[in-house]
């Protein structure tokens, strides 16, 4: 899975460039700027572009692979059904 592959790649506090990270990761230019992009998008990643364009985790951000994996087993979770109707939530207090 490319998106495992460059999160494994990205230091959580140095800063890394886009070259370092297509070393390390073994990822064509391609598929690497497609991967960082969503990373961008949905603020896994900061990016600075002085000196030259510089990638490193958020401090504290989860795993974009793990946050998928959670949302898979809630999609996957089968509705409680209560009287015909379906339970879409559970009061909690």
């Amino acid at each position: 899975m490319f998106l495992e592959t460059v999160w494994s790649a990205i230091p959580e506090l140095e800063w890394e460039t886009p070259e370092a990270l297509k070393k390390t990761s073994g990822l064509d230019e391609g598929t690497l700027k497609r991967t960082v992009d969503f990373l961008v998008r949905w603020e896994f990643v900061e990016v600075r572009q002085y000196p030259g364009t510089q990638i490193r985790r958020k401090p504290g951000a989860l795993s974009p692979v793990e946050i998928a994996s959670a949302l898979r087993s809630i999609g996957d979770a089968k509705p409680q059904t209560t009287s015909g109707r379906v339970r879409i939530a559970t009061r909690v207090a």
